[in-house]
């Protein structure tokens, strides 16, 4: 019991320090940001910001000019750089002295290094740079530190505890339950002897709720111990995605004393509740008298588990419009979604009783094989042993589904966006458009197109009056990307799409709008021969979300649903590419678009590369909560099936004794082990499978079903099925030892 304490406590308190890791760096990102001068003359300094990728890691560098004596530091610094030096991390520190072409993009001569206070991890690359005002174009003024909209971040980062909860909570708490109930079921026998030798019950209570107290607040401690041994460790191994300094995830003395308290009442409260029985009928306990009548109220936290989770899968509030406007659910709902899960997960262990006892009273007729009867019998007489072994397979299609669940929640909230790189090459009147043709040809998840409608300038005199005018004036744009492309990237139904049409691309809300395009209207382009080409706008309508790629809030822009530009590759043409984040592949995407020609201009947007980072941090994070639900249901099996190899010597004693054949003992086992086995899948399938569609319904209440959850769980099936068979087919105790017959 200790050592399983222990490893629960372990995984705990691991997992819980992940989420305070990602806040701590939020706040480092927040606490480093410049803050703007209000007011022209207010400046301290001058700043100029710039984010990139550098073989693979992010690259974050703060140009600042003209520092004045007063000028507020950023955390970690303990003094800014003038022209010509540069504070940097420690691990850029090192990648300079040995890299000549990040030398020239970091220049300048370091003169102190960032302490932790000022980065997200130990191999972070961050500078701040010195330079003068002719030096960096573009310079903004500022007066401190400390100001960041946070919006698109904390958007990500929304749920992101109550996912991990869902993923660990019920595997702790039921891995817990297990250790605890397996270790009164062993201390059972010793103290209904010590109550047949004149024991009190209230005194074989206290001695009880002691030793199991005991052994609670010793594995607490061995817990957190291991845990101040494992967190240095991982946190500078990157296993999870990324790095992170110690200190950030060190319990405190309050929350480990709070800790230790818990798990010592939990285990005293269990340890002496799982010996009522024992301790009140005394010769009953030393005798193998099975777990008494069965009541089906057992059932009730397994109802309320999935009535709460009713809620927000049959509840669908209906949509207010037409828009695919994404609707999540409030604080409260969220947990409230939390409480419905671990109820429905605690409640399936619960409820397996009364549902095991029935399935072996359907099978004790005598039509059926004594073997059968002989498995039916003991699943009636004693469904608990065989659940606390079934338990961790349970436990394994729980995490499944609601890891699935989880993860895909995580995926369609950044969508494909945030899960690659934009990279985008600006087109002009210099650009050779077979460069531009070529490059389009680059290895990229997804890709598209960006033409100006031709303009006609304004003459003096004249004003802009209306949106034909606007267009005239002002042009248009023409996005070319295929339908399907389309429908993945604006992650929702933006309605009767078809290649090679045009339409009209409008943002929600502009439709009949004074910005929105009147169909009919002539709109002119120039096609690569420059000649001009005019077409009508089409009265065929795609709405997409706003804040989605093709969103455009100044007016409608005209799409034709294509692989290539309708009007040929001309030299203002823009193409934007989504690269794959994975590590490296920006890299291979900027060798090859510069092999191509040295000269093509490649941008990637700083706040996607932000937005990137955060989400394999949080996928990561979500990860490893998945794993620690995978390991805990490993460990409660494993506990078990020892645990039952020793029980169920005596039970092997009896049958052998009887005249039953080892084969006969084995079809026994086999069909006690086989028959709750399907039960378990089934009832844990669908809780898990319910488990984790509610999940997707947190952040989204219109989200479709998710069968993907089933997919997750049916190899842990096949997986947990193969290793019950080999644990049922081993017959503890194959030859008769006196020790088991004076036993029994």
């Amino acid at each position: 019991m200790t050592l399983g304490i222990a490893m629960g406590v372990l995984c705990a308190t691991l997992v819980a320090a992940l989420p305070v890791v990602l806040d701590a760096r939020e706040a480092v990102v927040a606490a480093r940001a410049t803050r703007p001068a209000p007011n022209e003359g207010m400046e301290r300094f001058l700043f100029s910001e710039a984010t990139e990728v550098w073989n693979g890691h992010r690259l974050g560098r703060v140009f600042v000019a003209e520092v004045r004596p007063d000028a507020p530091l950023p955390p970690g610094v303990s003094r800014l750089p003038g022209p010509g030096e540069s504070v940097v991390s420690p691990q850029l520190s090192a990648a300079l002295a040995d890299d000549a072409a990040l030398r020239q993009v970091v220049p300048g001569a370091v003169i102190g290094t960032i302490g932790p206070a000022g980065l997200l991890g130990p191999d972070e690359l961050f500078a701040y740079i010195g330079v003068r005002r002719d030096d960096v174009g573009d310079l903004h003024q500022a007066i401190g530190w400390g100001s960041r909209d946070q919006f698109a971040l904390d958007k990500q980062q929304a749920g992101l505890t109550e996912m991990l909860a869902m993923l660990v909570l019920p595997p702790v708490v039921i891995y817990l339950v297990i250790c605890s109930r397996l270790a009164a079921a062993t201390r059972a026998r010793r103290y209904a002897a010590l109550r047949l030798l004149g024991l009190r019950r209230s005194s074989a209570l206290r001695l009880a709720a002691g030793e199991a107290a005991l052994a609670g607040g010793v594995g607490a401690v061995l817990g957190i111990g291991l845990f101040q041994l494992v967190n240095p460790v991982i946190a500078g191994s990157g296993i999870i995605g990324f790095r992170w300094f110690p200190e950030t995830a060190e319990l405190s003395t309050g929350y480990a004393v709070l800790i230790i308290g818990v798990i010592t009442a939990v285990s005293a409260f269990v340890g002496a509740i799982g010996l009522r029985r024992a301790l009140a009928r005394p010769v009953e306990g030393r005798a193998d008298t099975g777990d008494g009548p069965t009541r089906m109220a057992l059932l009730l936290p397994l109802m309320i588990g999935l009535g709460i989770l009713a809620y927000p899968l049959l509840v669908v509030p209906d949509r207010t419009d037409d828009l695919p406007i994404r609707v999540a659910m409030t604080g409260p709902m969220g947990w409230l979604v939390l409480g419905g899960v671990l109820t429905a997960c605690v409640g399936l262990l619960i409820g397996l009783r009364p549902l095991l006892a029935a399935a072996g009273s359907l099978l004790t007729h005598d039509r059926f094989p004594t073997s059968v009867r002989l498995a039916a019998r003991r699943m009636v007489w004693e469904p608990s042993a065989t659940i606390r072994l079934l338990a961790g397979v349970a436990l394994l299609i729980l995490v499944a589904g609601i890891g699935e669940g989880v993860m895909r929640d995580l995926a369609m909230r950044a969508g494909p966006v945030v899960t690659n790189y934009e990279v985008q090459i600006a087109g002009g009147p210099e650009t050779d458009p077979k460069l531009l043709q070529r490059s389009f040809q680059l290895d990229a998840s997804y890709r598209w197109t960006v033409q100006r409608s031709a303009i006609t300038p304004v003459q003096p005199g004249e004003s802009p009056n209306g949106i034909a005018d606007l267009i005239k004036y002002v042009g248009i744009d023409l996005v070319t990307i295929r339908c399907g492309d389309l429908k993945t990237l604006v992650t929702s139904d933006v309605g009767n799409c078809g290649d090679g049409r045009w339409y009209r691309l409008v943002q929600e809300g502009m439709l009949g709008s004074p910005f929105d395009i009147p169909a009919g209207l002539p709109v002119t382009f120039l096609d690569a021969s420059g000649t001009k080409k005019e077409i009508p706008v089409p009265a065929d309508v795609l709405v997409v979300p706003q804040g989605s790629l093709f969103a455009n809030a100044a007016s409608a822009s005209l799409l034709y649903t294509g692989s290539e530009p309708v009007f040929g590759w001309t030299p203002d043409a823009d193409v934007t590419f989504l690269v794959s984040g994975e590590k490296g592949e920006l890299t291979k995407f900027k060798a090859a678009a510069a092999a191509i020609s040295p000269n093509l201009r490649l941008n990637v947007p700083a706040e996607n590369i932000v937005l990137l980072e955060t989400y394999y941090h949080q996928r990561g994070v979500l990860s490893a909560g998945t794993f620690v639900g995978f390991l805990l249901g490993i460990l409660a099996f494993a506990i078990a099936a020892v645990d039952r190899a020793v029980e169920r010597r005596r039970d092997v004693a009896s049958l052998r004794v009887l005249g039953i054949r080892v084969r006969g003992v084995r079809a026994v086992q086999l069909i006690q082990l086989l028959t709750p086995l399907g039960l378990v899948i089934g009832a844990s399938g669908l809780v898990g499978h319910l488990a984790g569609n509610a999940v997707l319904r947190l952040n989204d209440v219109h989200r479709p079903w998710h069968m993907g959850t089933l997919d997750a769980m049916l190899p842990l099936v096949v997986v947990a099925s193969v290793i019950v068979l080999g644990a049922a087919s081993i017959v503890t105790g194959r030859s008769l030892r006196t020790e088991d017959l004076r036993r029994e």
